[in-house]
């Protein structure tokens, strides 16, 4: 799946979280506005996903995982979602699947100046400036945002007394600043181009809303810095490529009531260089060197803790005739001063028609995670004798392309799949009064994902219209819990995922209605709680006014239009209706 500009320039003063969650059949664990967004891939948990900025991991080492929340959508040019084999293109570890948000130049002759002010409900505000100018040979673009909200909204309490009672959210603004810098250099026979990417965000973390809000409560603050250097060649039948990155992040958390100041720095250092070369029309061979190292300083930790991971990947692909494909790929890995068993993926596919673009695809996978920091670590309670959790993923892939009528094209996808992990890592309570990790869980997740997209366009008439389904069948089969867990759904994994959305537009007006639906989610490990699904109604209309070498863009949102009152973590209410309106400046010259 992959999310192009078209689409995320809709979401400009919102975080990747909500483009996945309208955009795809993906689930986002949400604690509401401001509060922690992670992701759960084909019936996975947040640990089982990656995240990575122009194909280099940015998930926390501690964690090892990503808070979508911390991305805006407004720096984003593209975001690819891989799923099962496909991950391991990248790198190992996403089980569940690798999302790899992108960055890149236009390589258009002009300066592109654009504004983008906005204003909405529970003391939201929003101001982005992108600044994109250069030629064919040198791109310069400049992207800032500072956005904050107060998020008191109010909800309704059903579960603090017999009667609903309306209450309204305390203790969960939020405040960001984010910049980024590009430059880009294209050379005869190669493109060098230096990134830098800093963000800060300051939020205050409400109860659940069973427990009193204390005063002063919880905070957090984020701070990153991430910078990277690519080199790109391409010389004959030959494309190579070189980058070093450095990511820094820092989190520091403080809980008055529980006496908790919880400081953490992160060091990331990421070289990776490799080639792919086509030996003849129809092999190509691609291999590739990765080394990360990260170091962490942490009040949690005992002392300082560092992690090298490096790898060697080797990847073909040949083609027979004008309709079959066979790819393999061979992952060797090492952990510190320890080789792990090596991930691997292979995969098959066929054109059934000569003149249509019908596809089926195969392919069998191994893949495989190490324990985090925080698993191996943590103070106390930290187990450095873990193994690493594996899997092993198959998938069946049918896929539709074509075009109807000149004005009428579509694309369709079935995806049937299997993940089975190992050696799944569970924090439990031990005799020594505290929690601590083992390898000891096991579960199979299996399920379907099928989308359609049709585009139709005549004159100035545009509409688009798309659904994603997802059916995610998640169960433990071996559990600490016993059991009472063993073959029932996995905790927070919805079995059905749907989305649908139409877009519209015509001459200088556009509109979009998109609808969510998330199923129920079970809370307890024998399925004895749940909270309910829901669906969301999300609305938006716009209109275009072009003078000259500037154009004004006035949208209107509005979210949650039918005021269902909603929970997607139990006791985390999430806003009811709300509106945004912005306005966005733009000034070109050629």
């Amino acid at each position: 799946m992959f999310i192009d500009s078209a689409v995320l320039k809709d979401y400009s003063h919102n975080n990747i979280s909500d483009v996945i969650s309208e955009n795809t059949p993906i689930f986002i664990k949400n604690y509401g506005s401001g509060g922690i967004a992670t992701i759960s891939l084909r019936g996975t948990g947040a640990e089982y996903t990656q995240l990575a900025w122009n194909g280099v991991n940015i998930n926390s080492p501690m964690l090892g995982q990503t808070d979508l929340s911390l991305i805006p959508a407004g720096f984003i040019d593209g975001i690819s979602v891989l799923c099962g084999s496909e991950s391991l293109s990248l790198n190992s570890g996403g089980i569940g699947g690798i999302i790899n948000i992108e960055t890149k130049p236009t390589w258009r002759n002009e300066t592109t100046i654009m504004s983008d002010i906005s204003a909405g409900s529970f003391g939201r505000y929003s101001a982005l400036l992108k600044v994109q100018t250069g030629n064919k040979e040198f791109q310069s673009s400049t992207k800032a945002l500072f956005q904050s909200a107060e998020n008191d909204f109010p909800y309704l309490d059903n579960f603090t007394s017999n009667e609903p009672v309306s209450e309204i959210r305390k203790n969960a603004s939020v405040n960001q600043n984010s910049f980024m810098q590009e430059l880009y250099f294209h050379g005869k026979k190669n493109v060098i181009s230096a990134r830098l990417w800093y963000q800060e965000e300051d939020r205050n973390i409400p109860v659940p809303i069973v427990s009193p809000q204390p005063d002063p409560g919880e905070s957090q603050k984020d701070k990153s810095l991430r910078t990277m250097i690519d080199y790109d060649g391409y010389n004959g039948r030959t494309d190579y490529n070189t980058s070093l990155s450095w990511f820094s992040e820092k989190l520091d958390y403080l809980n008055p009531l529980l006496s908790i100041n919880s400081k953490n720095l992160t060091n990331t250092f990421n070289f990776k260089s490799g080639f792919e070369t086509y030996i003849h029309e129809r092999l190509n061979v691609k291999m590739t060197f990765n080394n990360e190292t990260s170091i962490v300083n942490s009040v949690n930790y005992s002392d300082l803790k560092t992690l090298n991971l490096a790898n060697i990947t080797a990847s073909a692909r040949r083609v027979f005739g004008e309709r079959a494909g066979f790819t393999i790929l061979i992952r060797q890995s090492l952990k510190d001063n320890t080789f792990l068993f090596p991930d691997f993926s292979t995969g098959f596919d066929y054109k059934l028609l000569h003149d249509k673009d019908y596809l089926i695809k195969i392919n069998f996978s191994h893949n495989s995670r190490v324990p985090t920091l925080n698993d191996m670590y943590w103070n106390p309670g930290g187990n450095s004798s873990l193994k690493n959790e594996s899997s092993y993923t198959g998938e069946f892939t049918y896929e539709m392309n074509d075009i109807i009528a000149p004005s009428l094209s579509y694309s369709s996808q079935v995806s049937v799949y299997l993940i089975s992990i190992d050696n799944m890592i569970k924090w439990i309570p031990g005799n020594q009064g505290y929690w601590s990790p083992s390898n000891i869980d096991k579960a199979d997740s299996y399920g379907a994902e099928g989308n359609v997209h049709f585009d139709y366009s005549v004159n100035s008439l545009k509409i688009t219209f798309s659904a994603k389904y997802a059916w995610n069948k998640a169960q433990t089969v071996k559990s600490q819990e016993g059991d009472a867990a063993n073959g029932k759904q996995v905790v927070y994994v919805p079995e059905n995922l749907l989305n649908a959305g139409i877009r519209a537009g015509y001459r200088n007006f556009y509109f979009s209605w998109i609808d969510c639906f998330t199923g129920k989610r079970y809370t307890t490990a024998d399925n004895s709680g749940y909270l309910p699904g829901y669906l969301l109604n999300n609305v938006s209309a716009g209109i275009k006014i072009n003078s000259g070498k500037s154009s004004f863009d006035i949208n209107l949102k509005a979210d949650n239009l039918f005021n269902i009152n909603y929970q997607v973590i139990a006791w985390y209410p999430m806003p009811r209706r709300s509106f945004i309106l912005s306005i966005v400046y733009q000034f070109n010259k050629k």
